[in-house]
């Protein structure tokens, strides 16, 4: 949701974020017309966005995360 901008300084990731609602729109492409809907399209996009997150979140930590858990004794 924030990364550092082309200037150097941390800011909100537009592209990101506006790239999850279009995908949210696109994909009432292929719902019925009864599972449709502003509400649907952002909860399906800020879905995407927090699985991305936790996603990266893991991508960071996980060589930490395994080398302290596989320390030998």
């Amino acid at each position: 949701m924030i990364c550092k901008g082309d200037n150097g300084k941390w800011q909100p990731n537009y592209s990101n974020v506006l790239g999850n609602i279009a995908s949210g729109g696109i994909s009432n492409l292929y719902y019925p017309a009864t599972d449709r809907g502003v509400e649907l399209t952002f909860e399906r996009a800020m879905t995407v966005t927090a699985t991305g997150s936790i996603g990266a979140l893991l991508v960071e930590f996980y060589p930490d995360l395994q080398r302290h858990f596989q320390k030998k004794k």
